[in-house]
């Protein structure tokens, strides 16, 4: 009784695990806040999440405007409800920038601070 119970309690460990990685792909929309010669400035951000697999997180961001407008391929992972996300390759306009996030999965929402420290909340 005892080896069915731990059974089935791993097994809904693990489909828990799978569940939380599933909803998660798709496309958030949203902005950063980053410094700027004016003070502070949101600019637009898409992250579209193609997949999660084993806790690995790949995708592409968008960022929608300023020197580093255009897609960037990240990649990352997924560590409870913590999503780490770099540029698997430079990216922007001259092929020179960059993307670093540390988010935390809020329902369909993913809020966090970039590389920098700025912060960006983009949502379903």
């Amino acid at each position: 009784m005892k080896v069915a119970a731990v059974v089935a309690a791993g097994m809904m460990l693990v489909s828990a695990g799978v569940w939380a990685e599933e909803p998660m792909t798709g496309k958030y929309s949203g902005t950063w806040t980053a410094p700027s010669y004016r003070g502070p400035r949101p600019f637009g951000l898409t992250i579209v999440i193609e997949s999660v697999e084993g806790g690995v997180v790949k995708g592409i961001a968008t960022r929608m405007e300023g020197k580093c407008r255009g897609d960037i391929p990240v990649a990352g992972k997924l560590e409870g409800n913590k999503v780490h996300l770099r540029e698997t390759e430079k990216g922007g306009p001259a092929g020179d920038c960059g993307f670093s996030a540390n988010m935390t999965v809020e329902g369909n929402k993913l809020v966090g601070t970039m590389g920098d420290g700025s912060p960006v909340q983009v949502s379903k």
